[in-house]
């Protein structure tokens, strides 16, 4: 079934609220491909090994959560640029992206699949923790090892996990992608989380965690920024019939 491309994207933004959020580059439509799109493809990253296995599952629109397009780079169409936006052209394939908006969202969200995927109830969900985060709270506490074999099944890859506090945990705070500076630990500990996840760690993590008493685990800015592009997928099957598919290009970072 073949569906309007700009109706996808309406929906999508207003589903979103891409206006409600600043972000540190254009979000939504990115490079201008079909009118019509049968297949859907959705990735965490923009790059050329993406955009080539996208076209290879004949997918008409590609939907990522880190865009080509940021503030703070060169608008200079270098080499790099050049490449991937010739490999858009080529297969006439349209380029969405949405950030911040899509690691906030209350429903398909990055942060709150994450916690649910570990198995914590995500609350306080009118006040994100730094930004775009979420407290969860588990059920029953957990142990250690428990917390570290539901990470391992949730996110895969190679975590980092530093055991700096309580034996058991019982309230988890999750930014996913890169969340590891120690402000973000300040903030957690502030709001009664026994333990912090997040993607990436700065260097100065473990040290202000062990000064927090606070348990921390770096799970990988790829891994954890996952799911909120898989639900996008769901959604768009759900509301407009379009067949998709996740491409998946690892990067243990």
């Amino acid at each position: 079934m073949a569906a309007s491309r700009d109706e996808i994207i309406s929906f999508l933004d207003d589903y979103l609220d891409v206006q409600g959020m600043r972000d540190y580059g254009p979000m939504g439509m990115q490079v201008t491909g079909k009118a019509e799109v049968s297949r859907v493809a959705v990735a965490v990253s923009a790059s050329l090994a993406c955009f080539a296995q996208a076209a290879a599952q004949q997918a008409d629109m590609l939907i990522v959560h880190h865009g080509l397009f940021w503030e703070n780079e060169s608008r200079v169409v270098g080499n790099v640029m050049r490449g991937r936006l010739e490999s858009l052209f080529h297969h006439d394939m349209s380029l969405l992206a949405y950030h911040l908006c899509l690691d906030k969202h209350p429903e398909i969200g990055n942060n709150v699949l994450g916690l649910k995927a570990l198995g914590a109830t995500p609350v306080e969900l009118d006040s994100p923790l730094g930004m775009v985060g979420y407290v969860g709270d588990f059920p029953q506490p957990l142990s250690w090892e428990e917390l570290t074999n539901r990470v391992h099944s949730a996110f895969g890859g190679k975590p980092f996990f530093f055991s700096e506090g309580a034996a058991l945990t019982s309230r988890l705070g999750l930014v996913t992608g890169g969340a590891g500076r120690p402000s973000y630990l300040i903030e957690a500990a502030d709001r009664g989380c026994d333990t912090f996840l997040t993607g990436e760690l700065s260097e100065s993590a473990p040290a202000v965690a062990a000064e927090l008493s606070l348990n921390l685990i770096g799970a990988g800015h790829y891994n954890t920024e996952k799911l909120g592009v898989q639900a996008v997928a769901r959604l768009l099957e759900e509301r407009f019939g379009v067949s998709t598919v996740f491409v998946d290009v690892p990067n243990p970072l």
